[in-house]
């Protein structure tokens, strides 16, 4: 969310400045179309980065019930390419100042311990329940499994 703040009002941030070595005043003169491209994409990037959160926090909040591995997996997988290209390319750019890059490390730092922290739970092997059919017997925050489905002996609820 901050991102997409600074992209849609100030664009850059004192540190894009000083990598840059110009003024925005500078990078207008040199295309008056350059800072608007610039904040275009900083807000993308930053309503991306909103989305992909909240994305997470469903995952994280109706998701993790003991032995769900795939959860695991989900968290631990999907994490590697955006904190991949999130902080790899700034090295290939080399834009690596420390202050700049620290969101980026705090929240990796966050994210990782919260794997390792829920592996014990999600990867046990004793999962959840199966019923007959394949279907689960399982409940999480906000809400319940109910098994509607109708056998030779029973009646519609």
């Amino acid at each position: 969310m901050v991102i997409s703040v600074i992209g849609a009002s100030h664009v850059f941030v004192p540190t894009d400045l000083a990598y840059l070595c110009l003024t925005p005043e500078a990078l207008n003169e040199f295309n008056d179309r350059l800072i608007p491209v610039i904040a275009h994409d900083r807000a993308g990037f930053g309503s991306a980065l909103l989305s992909v959160g909240l994305l997470v926090l469903m995952l994280a909040l109706w998701g993790i019930r003991e032995g769900e591995r795939w959860v695991w997996w989900t968290f631990t997988i999907g994490a590697i390419p955006a904190f991949g290209a999130g902080i790899i390319t700034h090295f290939f750019i080399n834009y690596t100042d420390f202050i700049h890059l620290l969101p980026a490390y705090f929240t990796l730092l966050l994210y990782v311990t919260g794997v390792i922290a829920n592996a014990p739970f999600l990867l046990k092997n004793s999962g959840s329940i199966k019923k007959p059919g394949g279907a689960r017997n399982w409940t999480s925050p906000g809400f319940q499994y109910i098994d509607h489905s109708l056998t030779a002996n029973s009646s519609p609820v």
